[in-house]
């Protein structure tokens, strides 16, 4: 336990460390570090520079949580994937505005497509998958009260 201790400590300890040696630097230089030499303190920089942006552009867009949380990850995994590829480095925060609106607004889409799917599911495939649920939970129950029978009369049951 004390190790735990000691290692957040020296985590929190070397994230204000790095914070302040990146906190003078503007975003094309932030992201200049982290192109070149992948400085993961350059890009928390960036992310904490620029992550209320992206996290208010997708909780509008998105109204819930779990599907705003996705739509954030996966705006600062394509920062981290095409960061090479921004040509307007000073621009940072207009670059991430938009990715984080794109990737919003196709999982808004998304999850408008799976409620008129859930919705248009004919009901005869609805009551099969509820009743391979119920099968399933029965032969649990079967299973295990099987397992309480002696071998011998168990046998027949197997069989």
């Amino acid at each position: 336990m004390p190790t735990l201790q000691a290692d957040t400590i020296l985590r929190h300890i070397q994230n204000l460390i790095e914070s302040t040696s990146t906190s003078g630097l503007t975003d094309a230089q932030l992201l200049q570090r982290y192109v070149t030499q992948r400085d993961e303190g350059a890009f928390a920089a960036l992310l904490r520079r620029h992550g209320r942006l992206v996290w208010s552009v997708c909780r509008r867009f998105l109204h819930h949580e779990q599907d705003a949380e996705d739509a954030f990850q996966a705006t600062f995994l394509v920062l981290a994937g095409r960061a090479g590829c921004i040509h307007k480095s000073e621009a940072i925060a207009s670059w991430l505005y938009g990715v984080a609106y794109k990737t919003a607004t196709k999982a808004k889409r998304r999850a408008h497509k799976r409620q008129i799917d859930e919705r248009q599911r004919p009901p005869d495939v609805q009551a099969k998958t509820t009743n391979d649920l119920a099968w399933r939970e029965l032969q649990a129950v079967l299973d295990e009260e099987l397992q309480r029978v002696p071998a011998k009369y168990r046998a027949p049951f197997v069989l």
